[in-house]
């Protein structure tokens, strides 16, 4: 499931892309206009006919696009509800047992909980941000870009490498279960 942050992009963006093309509608109203002075009218050649069809395509086009932008809008709006509803709902437990894990109190008060989720989502997006720059070079986000960042923090090197390590460890060990199972169905 995506994390709310990422769903509230999603839909700014959506709703960037949309206030843009309803700014275009002046386009199509132009258009709608130009195709309603010619049907006031009776064509007189085929050239005509064909421009106030090429002319209703565009318009009908356009209505199509803004439609299904619409459409795209409201159900990510209604993810971005939803999703802070569920997130309010949801208790911070995770955070809340790090914290005791480095010394708060075992039951830390919910201010001090959302502040510290603030300054972790910060810390987080902030990072992720800088590695994108860095990345932007390359085109392709890699795990080395991160290491990148922290090169000169060596604990957090340390522990990455150590996680990175206990990840490849356990792609092995499962990629070793499945081909196991793989040989079991075989046999039977």
């Amino acid at each position: 499931m995506k994390s709310m942050n990422l769903l509230v992009i999603e839909n700014n963006v959506l709703g960037s892309l949309l206030q843009k093309r309803l700014g275009q509608m002046n386009g199509v109203d132009v258009g709608l206009q130009a195709v309603a002075m010619y049907k006031l009218r009776d064509a007189r050649s085929l050239d005509e006919k064909e421009m106030v069809e090429n002319l209703w395509s565009f318009v009908e086009n356009e209505y199509e696009k803004i439609d299904r932008l619409m459409e795209l809008y409201m159900r990510y709006s209604n993810r971005v509800k939803e999703e802070s509803e569920r997130m309010n709902d949801l208790e911070l437990d995770d955070l809340e047992h790090m914290m005791y894990g480095f010394g708060d109190d075992s039951n830390p008060l919910p201010e001090t909980v959302a502040l510290m989720e603030d300054i972790v989502m910060e810390y987080v997006t902030d990072m992720a941000h800088k590695a994108q720059d860095i990345a932007s070079k390359r085109g392709k986000l890699l795990t080395e870009d991160f290491l990148f960042l922290i090169r000169n923090d060596l604990p957090k090197v340390n522990r990455c490498k150590e996680l990175l390590s206990m990840n490849e460890e356990l792609k092995q060990a499962r990629k070793a279960f499945d081909v196991d199972e793989e040989k079991l169905a075989q046999k039977d």
